[in-house]
């Protein structure tokens, strides 16, 4: 997920400042903003704010619902984790107890199945963020004393709203911090979200990195690595001829780890080949668009335009995705063959950004096409005795690698790579679409 669209929709609703009063126990003392921690959510969570000694220092979640007076849901979630200073000299029960901690909003439909939000419905972006704030206001309070002086005082004037007020606004408008803390300001504290992310699939040499933003390209990168491969990238070139013919710059492992990170980082994703002899099949979210077409949805005409403005063109998207979803499953019609009957569409948009669209979209799969040699034939000589390339890999027959990869292996046409397999292997070889 990108940083700034996860900033944009952030839940966060609350952050509060809790500790353990000599004779009240454990109370919430600030939150801010004013008034965003409910009271039955103090009610349910009051026991675990100030915990027992086990749980001092361990990141804590809380999970509840509450319903207002209308009858609205709302999912909550209280991120927080408690610290325990222990110094027999400086305090009165010879220890001070604290926590600050983070309340996440989501609203949700109660009877829906699904959770709500379920792209943002987590807590994992703050579990880091509330260990190292819990971490980091140990510290000063072991070098300065300044929370536990703070309470001692009872001064309303004094720097805890200001420093949730901060973190507060600074972590809703752009996902971090940087706050001067303690006395005089002589600590820093910075604090950042992570936004919910899965690991990338595995990038293999055939795969096409595209830039999420052309503006990253003119950006400066400490790891050399990483900057020189941003400049190459163009959108159109696989991986392997992105490193060029005799990798003598960069080899295709240290181009698809260093691709891996930057999809990871969401500075670039990950496309296929495009050619005109790819086949495609469609998928229930293009038959829901088609669908809505059908109804006439002012939000179908948005999307229709935003995909590739077909219907100004006298065409309609819908004959393309009847095409495909109407074959059988083991024939998959190759791009060049549907275009044959929809001319307006290969003449009047770009179909390379119309395939790319679609794909990000999901509206559409590639079917990749897949050789396969029997296992005893891998090690069996062929008819052609000649020792050539194709021979020395027949460790990319074993239906683990597609057409494409490799063709990107081996620098060859698929129509060349399908000649060489013919003369190699006769018919020993299988191919297969998956």
């Amino acid at each position: 997920m990108i940083f700034a669209e996860y900033v944009q929709n952030i839940p966060l609703v609350s952050i509060f400042y809790a500790r353990f009063h000599e004779t009240k126990g454990a109370i919430i003392e600030y939150t801010y903003p004013e008034g965003s921690f409910p009271q039955p959510l103090q009610t349910f969570s009051k026991k675990l704010l100030i915990p027992k000694d086990e749980l001092m220092g361990k990141v804590i979640t809380l999970r509840t619902s509450l319903e207002d007076e209308e009858g609205k849901a709302s999912q909550y979630k209280i991120i927080n984790c408690p610290v325990m200073v222990e110094n027999n000299a400086r305090y009165t029960r010879y220890q001070f107890k604290f926590n600050f901690g983070f309340i996440l909003k989501w609203d949700y439909d109660k009877n829906a199945e699904e959770e709500p939000s379920t792209e943002y419905f987590r807590s994992s972006p703050f579990a880091p963020l509330v260990k190292k704030l819990a971490e980091d206001m140990r510290k000063i309070e072991n070098e300065e004393q300044w929370l536990s002086n703070v309470a001692n005082e009872n001064d309303e004037s004094n720097g805890i709203p200001q420093l949730l007020e901060n973190m507060f606004v600074g972590l809703r408008k752009d996902g971090f911090v940087n706050i001067p803390v303690g006395l005089e300001g002589r600590n820093e504290i910075y604090l950042r979200v992570f936004p919910p992310t899965v690991l990338p699939n595995e990038v293999r040499v055939h795969h096409v990195p595209v830039l999420l933003d052309e503006k990253i390209q003119r950006l400066e990168y400490a790891d050399l690595t990483v900057q020189e491969m941003i400049g190459r990238i163009d959108g159109i070139n696989h991986i392997k001829k992105i490193c060029g013919e005799h990798h003598r710059d960069m080899t295709p492992q240290i181009a698809c780890l260093t691709i891996r990170d930057l999809c990871f980082a969401g500075v670039c994703r990950l496309d296929r080949i495009f050619k005109f002899s790819n086949r495609y099949r469609t998928t229930e979210k293009l038959d829901e668009l088609y669908k809505a077409m059908l109804l006439r949805n002012p939000e179908s005409e948005i999307a229709v335009y935003e995909l590739s403005s077909i219907e100004t063109t006298g065409s309609d998207f819908s004959d393309i995705s009847i095409d495909y979803s109407e074959e059988d499953e083991d024939e998959h019609p190759m791009l060049c063959d549907v275009l044959q009957y929809h001319t307006a569409i290969a003449q009047n948009c770009d179909v390379r950004n119309l395939i790319q669209h679609a794909m990000l979209k999901e509206y559409i799969y590639l079917v990749e096409e897949y050789p396969a040699l029997r296992k005893r034939d891998r090690f069996s000589e062929g008819s052609d005795h000649s020792v050539t390339k194709i021979d020395q890999r027949v460790e990319l027959l074993t239906s683990a690698f597609s057409v494409d990869e490799i063709c990107a292996h081996l620098n060859l046409s698929p129509t060349l790579l399908k000649q060489e397999f013919s003369r190699t292997f006769h018919d020993r070889l299988t191919y297969f679409f998956k």
